[in-house]
């Protein structure tokens, strides 16, 4: 939960009327908020499942947890803010397996690893494999990907670069969108368009349509 950190300073009826008296703007790289205190589950407690299911840990003290993405031998791999699995990454999010190729979606590229089967660790150097839209000012950083079917394209998922475009047109160029990307030679090229912040893809098992679960406007 995330709240405004400035505090209203003004009566409500300040707000109201043919000449509300507004404060001025104020402009920041990050905005000022007052972020809820976590508490974690007391010793013993767990959600509340629904009726004939039942709720475990699977994993615990995790550092910023974000992402994660089952192997097809049944490892689970998370994408945290210190990853053990593969190390040197630059916000990490979205993960695949092709094959024995590992892809994953930091926040300025895709990279690619090689993979072994059952192996807890990757020591070798990523291969990039296509830029993505960052930069200094660089809102909505998760970025997500999916393989199709038979490994010939990833599909990532890019966030727009502001809440709604306030920053001008110009800076959410190859923004809000899902690239297609040729895995081998890094070409892409906008899948879809128009999506302010689409985080999680999932194909359709029977017409093997993408969906994708957007973040839009609060």
């Amino acid at each position: 939960m995330v709240a405004c950190g400035s505090g209203a300073r003004l009566p409500l009826s300040a707000g109201t009327g043919a000449n509300p008296e507004l404060p001025a703007p104020a402009t920041s790289l990050i905005p000022t908020v007052n972020v809820a205190t976590a508490t974690g589950w007391p010793p013993g407690a767990k959600p509340i499942a629904a009726s004939g299911t039942v709720v475990a840990a699977f994993a615990s003290k995790l550092d910023h947890p974000r992402w994660l993405y089952v192997l097809p031998n049944g490892d689970v791999l998370v994408a945290e803010t210190r990853a053990v699995f593969v190390q040197g990454l630059y916000s990490p999010f979205g993960m695949a397996l092709v094959g024995n190729d590992f892809y994953v979606a930091n926040s300025d590229a895709v990279v690619r690893f090689p993979y072994v089967e059952g192996e807890t660790h990757i020591g070798a150097p990523p291969i990039k494999v296509v830029d993505l839209p960052a930069g200094r000012r660089n809102h909505h950083w998760t970025k997500n990907l999916v393989a199709n079917a038979d490994g010939s394209k990833l599909y990532v998922s890019v966030g727009s670069n502001s809440n709604a475009a306030e920053h001008g047109i110009d800076a959410e160029r190859d923004r809000a969108a899902i690239w297609e990307v040729d895995p081998k030679s890094g070409q892409h090229r906008i899948f879809a368009s128009g999506l302010r912040n689409p985080v999680g893809m999932a194909w359709n098992a029977e017409t093997g349509a993408l969906w994708v679960s957007v973040n839009e406007r609060d």
